[in-house]
C-alpha cells in the first residue's frame, strides 16, 4: 500500500518513538511510507532509512493554509490509507482528504473529541477501546494495537546483584504529568539515602525540579542528565527504572527497561497496571505520591534477589509486544480499512 503516516508532535517522548516504531513496521510489512512531521520535529532524524519524509509547516490545529497545501498534496500523493498519530495530525489530515481517503487514527491518549468520524481507531490499551466506545466510536471500529518495541531491540541477561549504591534511573518529559516532581521528594524520603537518582530527559519543569533538588537537600544524589540518546547504556547504568507518572496512557520506557533486564517500580496508572497484569511481574506498582514510591523503591532494591527475581519477570512479559508479534494484526488492520472503503491493497 501507499500509506500517509503523520505525526506533529514536535518532541521527543513517547508517542513520538511509537510514531518512529510505526513507521519501521509498515517498511517491514512492505508498504511505500511518506511520513508528514512538522516542519523542525526532533524525532525527524531518528525516522528509519526507506522512508519519505514530508515537513508540513501548520500554525495551529485547523490551520486552513496547512490543510490546503495538504489536499493538494494528497490529490498527487492518491494513497491507500492515511495513519495519524495525535489530535493535530488527525484533525489536518481530515480535513484534506474529506473522508476520501480511509483513515486511521492511532489513539495514545483518552483525547476523544472526533473520533467517531475516523474509519478505524487503533488503541494503544484496552482501557483506552473502552473509553472509546464510551465516547461513541463503534466497537467494530475499534482495534488493540499496543505500542510495541524496536525490531533491532536484544534481550540483555538480567545482571545478578546491585551496585553498591544502587541507582534508580527515570526517563521523560518534565512536565506534571509525568511526576519526576514526586520522584525527586521520594529521594528526601527516611531510608532512601543509599540510593541515587539520575533523571533523563528536559522540559518547562527543569528550574522547578533543580529548585526542589537545592531545597531537599538531595543534590549530592541527584543528577540531571538531560535529553538521552543512548538510551541502551542509561538502562545499563542504573539498578531500577522508575516510571513516577500522574497519568500514563502505556509506558514504553516500561518495555525498554524489562529488555535491558532492568526490573521497574511505576505508579498504578492506566498503562503501567495493563503493562504489569499482561504476564509475569516485572517490578512494583505503586500510588503516586513520594511516599508510596520511596516505600516501592526500597522493597525492590532491598535485595539482588528481588531485583533479578522482577527484571526476568518483565522478560518473560515482553512477547506480545516485540514488533514480529504485531505485524499480523497492523497489515489485517489495514487491509480491513481498505476492503471495507472499496479501496486496492496494493495501493496502485
Amino acid at each position: 500500500m501507499r500509506i500517509v503516516h503523520a505525526m506533529l508532535a514536535p518532541g521527543k517522548g513517547g508517542i513520538e518513538f511509537a510514531f518512529v516504531r510505526w513507521t519501521q513496521a509498515l517498511l517491514a510489512l512492505g508498504h511505500e511510507v511518506t511520513c508528514v512531521v512538522g516542519k523542525d520535529a526532533a524525532i525527524a532524524p531518528h525516522l528509519p532509512e526507506g522512508v519519505s519524509i514530508r515537513p508540513l509547516r501548520h500554525a495551529f490545529e485547523a490551520d486552513p493554509l496547512a490543510i490546503w497545501r495538504l489536499r493538494r498534496w494528497l490529490a498527487e500523493e492518491k494513497p491507500s490509507v492515511i495513519i495519524t498519530h495525535g489530535n493535530r495530525a488527525g484533525r489536518l489530515l481530515r480535513a484534506a482528504h474529506r473522508g476520501r481517503v480511509p483513515h486511521l487514527a492511532v489513539l495514545h491518549r483518552p483525547r476523544f473529541k472526533g473520533l467517531p468520524r475516523y474509519d478505524g481507531v487503533a488503541c494503544i490499551t484496552r482501557e483506552l477501546m473502552q473509553q472509546a466506545e464510551a465516547h461513541g466510536v463503534p466497537a467494530a471500529r475499534l482495534h488493540h494495537v499496543p505500542n510495541f518495541l524496536a525490531p533491532e531491540t536484544v534481550l540483555l541477561p538480567p545482571r545478578r546483584g546491585l551496585s553498591s549504591h544502587p541507582v534508580i534511573g527515570a526517563l521523560g518529559r518534565f512536565v506534571p504529568e509525568k511526576g519526576m516532581d514526586l520522584l525527586v521528594a521520594a529521594m528526601a524520603e527516611p531510608g532512601m539515602e543509599r540510593f541515587r537518582l539520575r533523571i533523563g530527559g528536559d522540559g518547562p519543569e527543569r528550574a522547578s525540579l533543580e529548585a526542589s533538588i537545592h531545597r531537599l537537600g538531595v543534590q549530592d544524589r541527584v543528577e540531571l542528565v538531560g535529553w538521552v540518546e543512548d538510551t541502551a547504556a542509561f538502562y545499563q547504568q542504573i539498578d531500577v527504572l522508575c516510571v513516577p507518572s500522574r497519568r500514563e496512557s502505556f509506558g514504553l520506557i516500561i518495555l525498554e527497561a524489562w529488555a535491558q533486564g532492568v526490573p521497574v517500580v511505576a505508579t498504578d496508572t492506566s498503562g503501567p497496571s495493563e503493562l504489569f497484569a499482561s504476564g509475569t511481574n516485572g517490578g512494583l506498582l505503586c500510588h503516586p505520591t513520594p511516599q508510596s514510591i520511596a516505600a516501592a523503591l526500597s522493597v525492590l532494591l532491598s535485595s539482588p534477589g528481588k531485583a533479578t527475581m522482577f527484571a526476568h519477570g518483565g522478560q518473560s512479559s515482553l512477547q506480545p509486544y516485540r514488533m514480529e508479534n504485531v505485524l499480523p494484526n497492523i497489515q489485517g488492520l489495514l487491509e480491513s480499512l481498505t476492503q471495507t472503503r472499496g479501496g486496492d491493497v496494493s495501493g496502485h
